[in-house]
């Protein structure tokens, strides 16, 4: 199956065209294609949809686009290489191969183009280009364009198709070509007019073929256009060729190979559509670590495709705060060396699952069994990394390896793949042989190593991953026995950390929590408020309790329904967990949780005793119509066996509405966010049924409001609080609690060092504590600073940099994009000073600002720029440090670099204020 979005959006199979249905169905699956192999969120695919704003049908109407688009695509996932349409929370997760998408193709065919520009095989370089640009069968998606769509991703793809044009014509005049250029640049500065490079390509062309007016008369009118537009003259390199060609001193016809000296490009990006370009002109060669001595060297394999275009440091226009390259003699000798894209080569956390499966057969064995071992055994692997979220990273021999954290870094990484690895060693130690697998054979082995690594994106193919931690995976596969499972420190410590916060309230005795509840005596009032009307009026009521991660929503929850069994021996409290035992989960274990609390089975009970409870609980029921009818359902939902359907969920609403007849009770549903649509329709109905019902739901606020913006209005009976981040005197009273005799080590204290890095983040101050009062030698070291005084640096818990690395890999790109910049520029920043950088344009600065300070990961400081502009900082110190750890080496000094000739070149007053 190929996918076409150069020209009109095609899907084809077997050499046939696809129906794909209306522009909705299209424009959904255009949008999926340009972010492939990425968890698009349904906030973001709406609002790319329906720009100026979503219809109330809006959400069944995605759905149905989505559901017709699987119908086109298909669903078999357990092909490695087949397309499939994922649901992903919080939204949707396209995975193709990169030799279906023509675009794909197309970006991967430039980039091997580039390196033989670099090299001066002008011959295959063209030849490849004219291959890359003959996939275009017109403007990209043209048919959507045509329908009024109009995505910075597009603007950016036009942008990659300029940019190819621009290198064929270099190689192109390296040939001697000069004649067979003229026509298609002339087309091209029509559309362009702005293009420097192009201009300075089309002159070449024009003198060497005899028309040095034609040539001088075409930088008159690009200088115009600059200055009418800009009030800019042309780039030196520009006036530097005019020069060239009025003393006739341009020898020769060989095009100049791309370099630090590369006349500059300048893109203009509207303000309806101003994309962050996913090929900056800036490109240069993929940083790879020598993991031996620590060193950043360049990567020059055909395999990294690099880009060896030029460098330009960037300078700001202090009057229109906009970015253009610096092309000054000085900045000829910094050739960038960061990948291509403005986000691309990361250090990330990564967890790596090795198998190892060996079928001893004695010298006679047959290849035609061992290949079919081989297969199931892949089938096998193949199944378990799909279901916990990992990446099948490939097979050599009878060694297989899957990835977790890539492409998108999640929380529990560590605990899936801790768990895929147990689940693959079962099914390969014990599989009966008629079942979809091998043979059982325990002469096998399964390992997990966690660590850090260099994560390189490889067009649609699975990123290049590749660090040390392979090799302490590697050195464990070695030592590990037959048929054991063998983990790494920091992924054991991962997955207790991860079991603890999965147990939620469900598994947590009533006011068993042990550290101090400090800091949320508001939120707790209005629960307790609501609470007491539906006591006394007997009336429903939702309360919706907003925070991010780790902010306290079940500690806060552990207090109330404490306190309100307490105030009410005879209330009920039902609890269910939305959170996915594995991903993917829809949030239908809640519903099962809260029918076996009510029913009071056990967890490890067995079928027959939980079935007699269920039917003694619903038969005990008065007033409940079809018992039969729900008990079935029921039954269906404890043991997992339930469609999900509207029945089952009817059947539960029945059976908790004749529960609080008899008696008040409080329902909480933890991380609403994770459920599926299903369970929030559920929870919404309850919210206006009758009957003393307090609904509690917990959720983050971002991933539910993006999916329901409406939750919870036009409600008589909802309120809602939003957790915000604790003070430090609360932050110090949690950190001395847990850290107890730790803390006695003298000033400065250690508590100061855990309330520096938590940010008002209750479990990061926990899991920094806990962390330094288990550690006989704590991760923690004394820092000088230039005024004499002394704090302590502390290193991370590997929850909290989870919990922070998925927070950076949910982002939008242009917001990641402007956090990975800002996190050079110090405690303090502005977006002049992010635009300097370069990576994204002014425009695309501001709203990544403003998208970080709506999730309060960045706040405004109260002082202003020398610009005028607001001042940033980052609300927790521990993300900057993540974010900064994440930066390949090589780009984080090209970042620097450029900020310190940015600052260099402000007026000395503006130098003073910044």
């Amino acid at each position: 199956m190929h996918f076409r979005l150069l020209g009109h959006i095609e899907v084809v199979d077997d050499g046939t065209s696809l129906t794909l249905g209306g522009i909705r169905a299209r424009a959904t699956l255009g949008y999926l294609l340009l972010n492939h192999n990425s968890v698009i969120p349904v906030s973001r695919l709406m609002k790319a949809l329906w720009p100026n704003g979503t219809p109330a049908t809006g959400r069944k109407m995605l759905h149905n686009a989505i559901s017709h688009l699987r119908g086109v695509i298909g669903t078999n996932s357990m092909t490695a290489r087949a397309p499939v349409l994922l649901t992903h929370a919080p939204g949707y997760f396209l995975r193709v191969q990169g030799e279906s998408v023509d675009m794909i193709c197309f970006r991967q065919l430039v980039d091997a183009a580039r390196s033989d520009l670099a090299a001066g095989r002008w011959e295959q370089a063209a030849d490849t280009l004219r291959g890359a640009l003959a996939l275009w069968r017109g403007p990209a998606m043209v048919d959507l364009v045509e329908a009024g769509v109009n995505w910075a991703e597009l603007t950016a793809l036009e942008n990659d198709r300029r940019a190819a044009i621009e290198c064929l014509v270099d190689a192109d005049l390296a040939l001697g070509r000069h004649a067979q250029v003229i026509s298609e640049l002339e087309t091209q500065l029509q559309a362009g007019p702005l293009r420097e490079r192009m201009a300075g390509q089309l002159m070449r062309a024009l003198y060497h073929c005899g028309r040095q007016s034609d040539a001088l008369a075409l930088y008159q009118r690009t200088r115009t256009a600059l200055i009418e537009e800009f009030g800019l003259d042309p780039s030196p390199e520009l006036q530097q060729l005019e020069r060239a060609i009025l003393n006739h001193a341009l020898v020769g016809g060989t095009a100049v190979r791309p370099s630090a000296d590369q006349p500059a490009e300048l893109i203009v990006h509207s303000d309806s559509a101003s994309p962050l370009p996913s090929r900056p002109a800036s490109a240069g060669l993929n940083a790879v670590p020598d993991v031996a001595s620590d060193r950043v060297v360049p990567d020059t394999s055909a395999e990294a495709g690099a880009s060896v275009s030029a460098a330009l440091t960037a300078v700001p226009d202090v009057a229109s705060d906009r970015v253009v390259p610096d092309t000054s003699a000085g900045a000829e000798a910094s050739v960038s060396t960061v990948a291509t894209d403005a986000v691309a080569s990361e250090i990330k956390q990564v967890s790596i699952v090795l198998v190892r499966a060996i079928k001893e057969t004695g010298e006679a064995s047959d290849p035609a069994a061992a290949a079919l071992t081989h297969e199931r055994t892949t089938r096998v692997v193949e199944a378990e990394a799909a279901r916990w979220g990992g990446t099948m990273a490939g097979t050599l021999g009878s060694l297989w390896m899957v990835v977790f954290g890539v492409p998108v870094s999640g929380e529990f990484d560590a605990w899936h793949a801790a768990r895929a690895a147990r689940t693959i060693s079962h099914r390969l130690t014990r599989q009966p042989p008629n079942e979809d697998g091998p043979d059982g054979d325990p002469s096998g082995a399964v390992v997990v190593a966690t660590g850090k690594a260099l994560v390189r994106p490889s067009g649609g193919s699975p990123s290049a991953v590749s660090g040390a931690v392979f090799d302490r995976a590697m050195g464990q596969l070695i030592a590990a026995r037959p048929g054991e499972v063998s983990m790494c420190e920091q992924t054991a410590a991962a997955g207790r950390t991860t079991e603890r916060r999965t147990l939620s309230l469900v598994n947590v005795p009533t006011g068993g929590a042990s550290e101090p509840f400090v800091g949320r005596d508001h939120d707790m009032r209005v629960l307790q408020h609501a609470w007491a009307q539906v006591r006394r009026l007997h009336h429903p009521h939702l309360v919706t309790v907003l925070g991010p991660a780790g902010m306290g929503k079940t500690r806060l929850l552990a207090e109330f329904t404490g306190r309100a069994a307490g105030a009410d021996p005879a209330a009920e409290c039902l609890i269910g967990s939305c959170a996915p035992a594995e991903p993917g989960g829809t949030g239908f274990d809640a519903l099962a949780d809260i029918v076996k609390a009510r029913c009071g089975v056990a967890t490890d009970g067995s079928e027959s005793h939980t079935r007699a409870r269920l039917a003694s609980a619903v038969t005990g029921l008065s007033g409940l119509n079809r018992p039969d009818w729900v008990l079935g359902h029921l039954c269906d939902l404890v043991f997992g066996t339930t469609d999900g359907g509207e029945d089952a969920v009817s059947a539960w609403c029945s059976f908790l509405e004749a529960t609080v007849v008899e008696r008040p009770a409080v329902l909480v549903l933890e991380d609403a966010h994770c459920a599926a649509d299903a369970v929030l329709d559920v929870v919404d109905q309850l919210a206006s049924s009758t009957g003393p019902l307090l609904t509690v739901v917990t959720a983050r606020p971002e991933e539910l409001l993006g999916r329901r913006p409406g939750w919870g209005g036009g409600k008589r009976y909802a309120s809602a609080t939003v957790l915000q981040p604790l003070d430090d005197r609360d932050i110090r009273e949690l950190a001395a609690t847990r850290l107890g005799r730790r803390n006695r080590d003298g000033a400065p204290t250690l508590v100061d060092a855990v309330v520096t890095k938590a940010g008002g983040n209750p479990f990061f101050a926990l899991e920094l504590a806990a962390t330094l009062a288990g550690s006989a030698d704590r991760p923690v070291s004394a820092v000088q600073h230039a005024t004499g005084s002394t704090s302590l640096s502390l290193s991370l818990p590997p929850a909290v940099r989870a919990v922070l690395d998925a927070q950076i890999d949910t982002l939008p790109l242009v917001a990641k994009t402007v956090l990975l910049d800002a996190v050079v520029l110090g405690a303090s920043f502005c977006g002049g000073a992010v635009a300097a950088i370069g990576s994204a344009c002014a425009a695309d600065v501001e709203q990544g600002l403003r998208h970080l300070e709506r999730l309060d990961l960045v706040a405004r400081n109260g002082q202003l720029s020398p610009a005028g502009r607001p001042e940033y900082e980052f609300r927790i110190s521990a993300l900057r440090d993540v974010a900064y750890e994440r930066l390949v080496p090589a780009a984080r000094e090209e970042k620097q670099r450029i900020v310190a000739g940015w600052r260099f070149r402000l007026p000395d007053s503006d130098k003073l204020a910044s």
